[in-house]
């Protein structure tokens, strides 16, 4: 299973080749493919994550395409994709029992990052749990995103996690979207803490 690639590494081909994933990546395809063709308008990322939501819901194929889709997206997509999903205005993956079962059955870098952008605090908390022992550019980059988290223990579990993902590939994702980040008063600092870590001073925890 793939875990997704640096952001900008559009992963899927262009109309007339072969889809990638089963049924729910090929319509996922599709739509990535109409949204990327307009510079992925903040205005269409319901469609975006209705299709990830529905793609997840697949076989592994289908899991496949939906990380790759996530881990490709620009770094303000990934943002309008995280907000949008913890309002709770696009449709959801069932109630918050099914959502979390879907998390605990299935071993798959989509679903834990999809799950680490819920509406629900515990949710987001566990699939942060998840993120943080799996390697590569999309967990990374969800671990980003929940470092200025509003529910604390999800905002710690996250900044601490994120301070040892030093890998070339994983910075190259969580640079710009603690960029992103950078204004909003939960995440003050953290950017500073991390590039201090990657300059190979250590990892350091950043409290708020």
């Amino acid at each position: 299973m793939r875990g997704g690639k640096a952001f900008g590494a559009f992963a899927y081909q262009p109309p007339g080749e072969a889809p990638v994933g089963g049924v729910r990546g090929h319509m996922l395809g599709t739509v990535t493919r109409a949204l990327a063709a307009s510079g992925y308008p903040r205005a269409e990322a319901d469609a975006l994550l209705f299709s990830l939501r529905d793609a997840v819901l697949g076989d592994d194929a289908d899991r496949d395409a939906a990380a790759d889709v996530l881990g490709g997206v620009p770094a303000r997509t990934l943002v309008d994709l995280d907000e949008l999903s913890r309002s709770g205005s696009v449709e959801a993956l069932g109630g918050l029992r099914e959502r979390r079962a879907l998390l605990r059955r299935t071993d798959h870098p989509a679903v834990a990052a999809l799950s680490g952008m819920d509406e629900n605090g515990g949710l987001r908390e566990e699939a942060v749990v998840r993120l943080a022992a799996r390697p590569g550019p999309l967990a990374a980059a969800v671990l980003a995103l929940r470092t200025d988290d509003w529910v604390e223990p999800v905002r710690r579990r996250a900044r601490i996690a994120l301070m040892w993902r030093m890998e070339a590939e994983e910075a190259a994702v969580i640079l710009p979207l603690l960029e992103l980040r950078r204004g909003r008063s939960r995440a003050s600092g953290v950017l500073d803490v991390y590039r201090e870590a990657c300059r190979g001073d250590g990892p350091r925890l950043h409290r708020s």
